[in-house]
């Protein structure tokens, strides 16, 4: 499993309303089953609520609500190209907030 690509906005500008950012991910698995991808926030104390996402464009994955964050899972083997929005509350200003990790099934 490799996680290709993981791109998005090194930092996020605060602004009067909520903080919208893109990020990329391209995750090649061998594992039959997938594999996952653990999207975490970085920022103490910040409200779940202060953070929601969607795919906008690629594969089709399945996002679930995981710990304290999201787990974004591939189905079967393959490569896989994910767009994701992201909407940040203002404590998410600043440094790119979030921590990736990949995770197999």
């Amino acid at each position: 499993m490799n996680l290709l690509e993981n791109s998005h906005p090194s930092t996020l500008a605060a602004g009067s309303g909520p903080i919208t950012a893109l990020q990329r991910i391209v995750l090649h698995t061998n594992v039959r089953q997938g594999a996952c991808v653990e999207l975490t926030r970085r920022v103490p104390g910040a409200s779940s609520a202060a953070w929601e996402l969607r795919a906008v464009g690629g594969e089709a994955v399945s996002l679930q609500a995981h710990g304290d964050g999201w787990r974004l899972c591939t189905l079967r083997q393959g490569t896989y190209a994910v767009q994701i929005e992201h909407r940040f509350g203002a404590e998410f200003a600043g440094r790119w907030p979030l921590r990736t990790d990949t995770v197999l099934l």
